[in-house]
């Protein structure tokens, strides 16, 4: 059995040596001398040595045209040559090469001058040869950084190398140009920040660099030309609540945006797109109002946050990438904004002029549940207060019961089955907004919808979603629920205009009754079961009746 060892070895970046002057005729015919026609010019001359049959040198060569335009493409400082190390590689061959891979930088072999040029790299003279393909980066002033580390996956040391030869200029033999002639910052209006700030050659596909802090002063080596360079951020933090801080206030405010009647930022329009389509549409109020009724966990096309340049602005321009040639000219903004997606209202940090304010007084709301000959419960859900309601979302909590036979009884706007649902944790969320983004006006008693349970239950609000009622008029409001229970026969009222008299099952025990007016304010309260009512208006009046084990009913009666 035969085996193969194979040795392995770092490169060694040798320091120090001239580089050796030589003249070499490309494929094209062109005859180019390293130090006349380039380092006496103060230009800086990339050499990479490889041959025509290189399997890993035909890899990379794609890699190195890329790069090659991202140091100008011989327009600039900067000069690539490709020069073959095998005597049997000849112009034709390396023209065919560079056809191959669509190459633009010269290149020659053996009858170009190619294979003497590379002798002084492949004896020791600036430190081990180990094949090909390798790079070696020649500086104005003659000195060689050879063995420079150039992969398909990261050319960070490469570049760093070229920026660092074009530092150095060839009148002062060294260290001139050191000042920073590139420098620009970003930083982030919002108080959610980036994971990471990159600087990269889009275009290119070249390395990325991490701006520390926000700021470039040279931190790291740019080429010359940076034409192709941005600054991105990423902001890799995932939720760990989906629906916090997303409401159906956030659907009215992309309602009304789709009709013209406000006018996003650059930041709302950001995160308002949850469908990453690249617009804002209805599809999006689509996602928001799965996302508040647990349908789906959280938006599938978008990650946690949305980022954007300019969040201030309103030139409907939604981008990430700034240009840094921008930033060093100061003609863009470098004002960055991170938010939440689908957080509408909640970016109104930079929109004051869409905020919304808290109401005072909660919205009331009542479940009348009745016993049902069937032996199941009838639960009814009303609105039980004056409101004029742009939009609604809450959830209640159904303990154990078995729900059914839910049906929409409202009026609303578009309002159906479609805006409610009994989640994996038996909780019912609803969501409501009006589509027209005007609000519609209810009065006390307004029945929402309603539903069966098996079994007789306490329902309080759920705390899946936060409970909150948007106004016509942009405030906020929270819910107050109540609970009334009507047992069949349990009372009846007599009402002779003057009076009411209240008659009780005889092993209830005592009630206490208080009377309501419409708008919800009590009027009289009593234990008595005769209550006077001849100074009642005329009018529709509630009486709420509590028994000595806290349960509800409540009865409505005409004074004429």
């Amino acid at each position: 059995m035969k085996y193969f060892y194979f040795l392995f070895f770092l490169p060694i970046l040798v320091f120090g040596a001239k580089a050796p002057d030589f003249t070499i005729t490309d494929y094209k015919n062109k005859v180019h001398n390293l130090y006349a026609d380039y380092l006496d010019k103060d230009k800086v001359v990339v050499i990479k040595f490889f041959f025509v049959d290189c399997p890993p040198c035909n890899t990379l060569a794609p890699y190195v045209q890329t790069a090659y335009n991202r140091w100008g493409g011989g327009t600039g400082r900067v000069e690539f040559f490709e020069l073959s190390t095998q005597n049997w590689d000849n112009n034709i061959d390396v023209k065919g090469y560079a056809l191959k891979h669509g190459l633009t930088y010269p290149g020659a072999g053996q009858d170009g001058g190619a294979f003497a040029a590379c002798a002084p790299y492949k004896n020791g003279t600036f430190g081990p040869f180990y094949g090909t393909p390798s790079f070696a980066v020649i500086d104005p002033t003659g000195e060689v950084n050879y063995g420079v580390r150039f992969t398909t996956s990261n050319q960070v040391e490469f570049d760093t190398a070229v920026a660092r030869a074009l530092r150095v200029t060839r009148n002062t033999g060294g260290g001139g140009g050191t000042g920073c002639a590139k420098v620009f910052s970003v930083n982030t209006i919002t108080t959610k920040k980036p994971t990471q700030i990159i600087v990269q050659d889009i275009t290119n596909s070249g390395p990325e660099y991490v701006l520390a802090n926000g700021s470039y002063n040279c931190e790291f080596q740019l080429p010359q030309n940076t034409s192709n360079y941005s600054v991105y951020m990423r902001c890799d933090e995932k939720v760990s609540i989906p629906t916090q801080g997303i409401s159906t206030a956030d659907i009215v405010q992309i309602q009304r945006n789709i009709l013209g009647l406000n006018q996003f930022t650059n930041m709302q329009k950001a995160v308002a797109d949850v469908n990453n389509s690249g617009t804002v549409s209805a599809s999006d109020i689509v996602e928001l109002r799965k996302l508040i009724l647990g349908i789906i966990p959280d938006f599938a096309k978008v990650p946690s946050y949305a980022i954007c340049n300019n969040p201030k602005g309103k030139n409907d321009k939604v981008a990430n990438a700034i240009k840094i040639d921008e930033l060093i000219s100061k003609t863009a903004i470098p004002d960055y904004g991170i938010w939440r997606f689908g957080d509408v209202t909640g970016a109104n940090f930079f929109a004051a002029e869409n905020g919304s304010t808290r109401a005072t007084d909660p919205v009331k709301f009542l479940i009348k549940t009745t016993k049902l000959p069937t032996g199941k419960y009838l639960n009814q859900l009303c609105i039980n207060s004056y409101s004029e309601i742009l939009t609604m979302q809450f959830s209640l909590a159904l303990g154990n019961a078995e729900v059914s036979n839910l049906k929409a009884n409202s009026s609303l706007i578009n309002f159906s089955e479609n805006n409610f649902i009994v989640d994996s944790k038996n909780e019912f969320r609803l969501t409501w907004d009006d589509p027209n983004g005007v609000g519609s006006k209810v009065q006390p008693g307004h029945l929402l919808c309603s539903f069966e349970s098996d079994i007789k239950i306490t329902i309080n609000l759920g705390k899946r979603v936060v409970p909150e009622i948007t106004s016509r008029v942009g405030t906020i409001s929270s819910i107050v629920l109540t609970q009334a229970y009507y047992d069949q026969n349990k009372i009846s009222i007599i009402n002779d205009q003057k009076s009411l008299l209240i008659r009780t099952e005889d092993e209830i025990g005592e009630f206490k009754h208080t009377v309501f007016n419409l708008q919800g304010a009590p009027i009289t309260s009593t234990l008595e079961n005769n209550i006077n009512i001849s100074h009642l208006y005329k009018g529709i009046y509630f009486l709420e009746s509590i028994d000595s084990k806290g349960q509800k009913q409540i009865s409505k009666f005409l004074k004429s």
